[in-house]
């Protein structure tokens, strides 16, 4: 049932897939989400998946080191049993699989709208799948090293895209703060909080026991959660500025202030950067999630 592999990442490998895993998809539809409930203060429902995403990680670390070296399959297995345990683990094949499928199908939906609108979504799920099955092949030392390579280069883009959009900001569109009260808030938390949680388990319930520093394992991701959750809420903040109500009618809200930045004659259509973004992440995304499922699963 579970094949176990000699390679190790680092710490730092971890904490960049859990980022990637997370933030993958979710720059482009976090602000709809948290603004559906929320509207202007859908920033702050933001902030608060920072809670969920730290008790996940003080219960997935909790677990790795009472069970060194054993992923969430082989807890489960130790805590409920072998029949129950095997119930656990068909769950989670599951649900992995249909989190690979929500995602496939969301990449070949944009991609055809936005980029190839002759081109049939199943020849594009097909090549960006064979893809990704391929690469698991390479073992997970490289996708760590994938995940040192690419991530930084999509977060510069991110904060590029963020810098490049302040002209068209009103931050009079956050006011006011809490008109609704605390209940909109909380309840635009909700999709946002399922995002790091999904996200959380799935790389270290799955990939800590590749850790070569298990001792770090809960500072960096610790570090992660807060740094995902910085670069979510800035962007759900930048768009509500920017587009205001719009915000939860648009079915890609951040790829809509995107389109609206232009310096001058010379650097305008920078909307394609969306989809190079977007396919880097989802990248290590959906191999992430093919490698967990083959290993353990």
């Amino acid at each position: 049932m579970m094949i176990k592999s000699l390679e190790k990442i680092n710490s730092r490998q971890i904490g960049l897939l859990m980022i990637a895993v997370v933030t993958a998809s979710e720059f482009l539809f976090a602000p709809k989400y948290a603004s559906e409930y929320a509207k202007q203060d859908g920033w702050i429902s933001m902030s608060l998946t920072i809670l969920p995403g730290i008790l996940m990680v003080v219960l997935m670390t909790a677990l790795s080191r009472r069970y060194p070296g054993l992923s969430i399959v082989e807890v489960g297995m130790k805590i409920l049993g072998k029949w129950l345990g095997r119930l656990f683990a068909a769950f989670l094949a599951y649900s992995i699989f249909l989190y690979i499928a929500m995602n496939l199908k969301s990449m070949s939906t944009f991609v055809s709208v936005y980029a190839l609108p002759r081109t049939p979504s199943l020849v594009i799920v097909g090549i960006f799948t064979f893809v990704c099955a391929i690469a698991v092949l390479a073992g997970i030392e490289v996708q760590g090293r994938c995940a040192e390579f690419i991530v930084p280069i999509n977060m510069l883009f991110i904060a590029l895209i963020l810098c490049f959009s302040i002209p068209n900001m009103k931050p009079e569109q956050l006011q006011p703060v809490f008109e609704n009260g605390l209940l909109p808030i909380l309840k635009g938390t909700i999709i946002p909080s399922y995002w790091v949680l999904q996200g959380g388990w799935l790389v270290l319930g799955f990939l800590l026991p590749f850790l070569n520093q298990q001792e770090e394992g809960r500072k960096v991701s610790l570090l992660s959660v807060g740094f995902i959750v910085v670069i979510l809420v800035a962007i759900t903040a930048q768009t509500l500025t920017v587009i205001g109500p719009f915000t939860s009618e648009s079915v890609y809200p951040f790829y809509s202030v995107i389109r609206m930045i232009g310096l001058g004659e010379t650097f305008e259509r920078v909307d394609s950067i969306v989809l190079f973004i977007w396919l880097e992440g989802l990248f290590l995304k959906i191999r992430a999630y093919f490698y967990s499922h083959s290993v353990y699963v």
